[in-house]
């Protein structure tokens, strides 16, 4: 299975899930710390919405983590480029969680991230998407939205 992982970070998609994976990210200090700390795994430093949309390649599945600060354009783009998306979303809570850059810095994280919340719900409705609670947390969400090309 190929995983395209949007807003890779720290990388934490590729411990998640046994894959050909491939972890994007606008940080080059994320970027850096992946290929470091990883040795699997292909991490390229660019504009995600510019990836998916020049990449030629489909990809199987899609993991996103902090949807919540992302363009809500760029899920339009992916869903015209793909069979079948995954999107893990912390939902405006990754300072809860022991694996993000943002634990336990609340403040830090609502500083640096606009909140797309209510668009990005909208999205999910527009495509159908069902949205599960991941590992019975309440700051993890896995949301699935189906191409039905």
């Amino acid at each position: 299975m190929n995983v395209l992982d949007i807003g890779c970070g720290t990388g934490l998609g590729l411990t998640l899930i046994d894959c050909n994976y491939i972890g994007v990210d606008k940080s080059l200090n994320m970027i850096k710390y992946c290929r470091e700390k990883y040795r699997v795994g292909n991490f390229i430093n660019c504009n995600a919405y510019n990836y998916i949309k020049n990449s030629k390649d489909k990809t199987n599945v899609i993991s996103l983590f902090s949807l919540n600060y992302m363009n809500p354009n760029i899920i339009n783009e992916i869903y015209k480029k793909l069979d079948k998306v995954f999107i893990a979303v912390h939902y405006n809570k990754p300072y809860k969680s022991s694996h993000s850059l943002y634990t336990n810095k609340k403040l830090f994280f609502y500083l640096l991230h606009a909140i797309n919340k209510y668009k990005i719900k909208k999205l999910f409705k527009k495509y159908n998407a069902v949205t599960y609670k991941l590992l019975d947390l309440d700051y993890y969400y896995i949301t699935i939205l189906e191409n039905g090309d």
